[in-house]
């Protein structure tokens, strides 16, 4: 149950961190380029973790459930605030270079896109179980324990089979989003869990 793990000094720590990663991986892209696009794809790509399909199932290999919740709720941060609101980024740097297209028809168009991201409803039918206690019925539970399991094997295979033709290529954009998710992203988030105060373990 969502009760038994949630934090509120954790996710706001995590939070607060993923807002000045992306809006300042944003601001620093923006100097470079005026690509508005390109820059709110920098943004969540120095932003977003791996941690649906890498961290989960490394945490769960380790068999420390105390581990878990820390990752669920980066995993929820992750999904509800920096995806929905890179999707909306997108929709809107998309439809505004449209001259006609008015707010009111870019706001539609992002909820459009909200509604049919497959992660953003799976997460949020998941926690709406989990609130409400409901149950699946063994025979369905068991079919979708089995989807669960293959799923992050599924994508990480599909992914790497869709990288597989193109080359590396290490310039200064990727050196910097390398510098800002491995090293800027962690120290910064080691710092806002101290400022908020949150318990080890």
């Amino acid at each position: 149950p969502l009760s038994e793990f949630f934090d509120i000094r954790f996710v706001a720590a995590y939070l607060v961190t993923g807002l000045i990663i992306f809006f300042g991986t944003q601001a620093i892209s923006r100097l470079e380029s005026t690509d508005r696009t390109q820059s709110i794809g920098l943004a969540f790509a120095a932003t977003h973790g791996n941690i649906g399909y890498l961290g989960l199932p490394l945490i769960a290999q380790l068999g420390d459930p105390r581990r878990l919740p820390g990752i669920a709720m980066a995993l929820i941060v992750d999904i509800f605030v920096v995806i929905v609101m890179s999707i909306v980024l997108f929709e809107f740097a998309r439809s505004s270079d449209q001259a006609a297209t008015s707010r009111t028809a870019r706001i539609r168009k992002s909820i459009i896109g909200l509604l049919k991201t497959p992660l953003i409803l799976g997460i949020a039918a998941g926690l709406l179980f989990s609130s409400t206690g409901w149950k699946l019925p063994p025979s369905a539970d068991t079919f979708v324990k089995l989807l669960g399991s293959a799923a992050g094997p599924c994508a990480l295979f599909a992914i790497g089979a869709s990288l597989g033709s193109r080359k590396a290529v290490i310039d200064r954009t990727v050196s910097g989003l390398i510098a800002i998710k491995l090293l800027v992203h962690p120290a910064l988030m080691a710092l806002a869990m101290l400022v908020f105060r949150v318990e080890p373990g």
